[in-house]
C-alpha cells in the first residue's frame, strides 16, 4: 500500500435563503487534501470519488455546501512562484499593451 495525498477540488456554496426556502450561490472554491492508497485512486477512482462526495455532504449544513468538482493526486509539494517577479512581468506587460 502506498499512501499518496489527494488534492479535492469543490465548489463553495453559501445560502441566501432560509433552511426551508433555500437559495445556493457558488462563492469559489475550497480544496480539501486526504491520504489514500494510490491503489483505490487508480483502480477505483469512482468509488473514492464516491466516498469524498459523501464526506464533502457531511461538512455541508443549512448554510454552506461543498460540491465535488474533482480529485487528483499530489507527487510533489507545490512551488511557490516569486511575487515581486510576477509584478514586475505584470507591470511590463501592461505597459506593453499600453503602447500599443
Amino acid at each position: 500500500m502506498l499512501e499518496t495525498l489527494v488534492r479535492i477540488e469543490s465548489q463553495y456554496y453559501e445560502n441566501y435563503g432560509s433552511a426551508e426556502a433555500p437559495h445556493w450561490k457558488p462563492k469559489g472554491g475550497q480544496e480539501f487534501t486526504v491520504r489514500i492508497d494510490s491503489d483505490i485512486l487508480f483502480y477505483n477512482k469512482e468509488g473514492a470519488e464516491s466516498v469524498v462526495a459523501h464526506m464533502l455532504d457531511d461538512r455541508s449544513n443549512e448554510y454552506v455546501r461543498y460540491e465535488l468538482i474533482s480529485m487528483e493526486p499530489v507527487f510533489c509539494e507545490p512551488i511557490a512562484l516569486d511575487v515581486d517577479i510576477f509584478n514586475a512581468l505584470y507591470d511590463a506587460q501592461v505597459e506593453m499593451a499600453s503602447q500599443e
